[in-house]
């Protein structure tokens, strides 16, 4: 409720208790792991729409600002430490997620291009770049696009036949930054230790 609150995203108010209703159940592997295949839930099969688009959007800016905001001011050295041998570092986490927006649309494009030669090469604007790219491709998808399924050929996960269409593809950004948003504190304590400096 605070990080909605902070980035002005939509709250809608609850004054009684909730009840929460399962309404499907997909089997699969947890989708933290790199490689695993992510599911493909009903309402994915459902056109993207240009209104879906701007609000997805919408809630991944603030996202992403709220990463930012953590790690910003942060030292060179901080960025490069890993917070535990088997972990990325701050700055790998954050070409990661640059990475895996070119990645998550070519789901759904087996013939788009790499952006790396239009790219900026300086991390924090790449980030920006891409994020705005992804907006961009999804916002003017063809009509007749929006609601196929797609098996990709190209850089597939450990499922070579995992299934995908724009929705998934617009959800899958949302959750995977919030999936990295969720355990950046922790990085940037453990990553401020192994580079020698107290827990700011």
């Amino acid at each position: 409720m605070e990080l909605a609150e902070r980035r002005n995203f939509p709250v809608i108010s609850v004054r009684r208790p909730i009840k929460i209703r399962v309404m499907e159940e997909v089997s699969g592997k947890p989708v933290w792991r790199s490689g695993n295949a992510a599911a493909l839930f009903g309402p994915d099969l459902e056109p993207l729409t240009p209104q879906a688009v701007r609000a997805g959007f919408s809630i991944m800016h603030g996202l992403r600002a709220e990463l930012l905001d953590r790690v910003e001011g942060l030292a060179p050295d901080q960025l490069e430490a890993k917070p535990h041998p088997d972990r990325r570092s701050i700055r790998e986490t954050l070409e990661h997620l640059a990475d895996c927006q070119w990645w998550y649309l070519s789901r759904i494009d087996d013939d788009l291009p790499y952006w790396e030669n239009k790219c900026p090469k300086e991390l924090f604007s790449r980030l920006a770049w891409l994020l705005n790219k992804a907006r961009e491709y999804l916002q003017e998808l063809p009509v007749e696009r929006r609601a196929l399924v797609y098996v990709p050929s190209r850089h597939p996960t450990l499922d070579p036949r995992e299934r995908w269409t724009p929705r998934k593809v617009l959800r899958r950004l949302l959750e995977h930054e919030f999936e990295h948003l969720g355990v950046i504190d922790g990085d940037i304590s453990a990553a401020k230790r192994a580079a020698g400096e107290p827990r700011g």
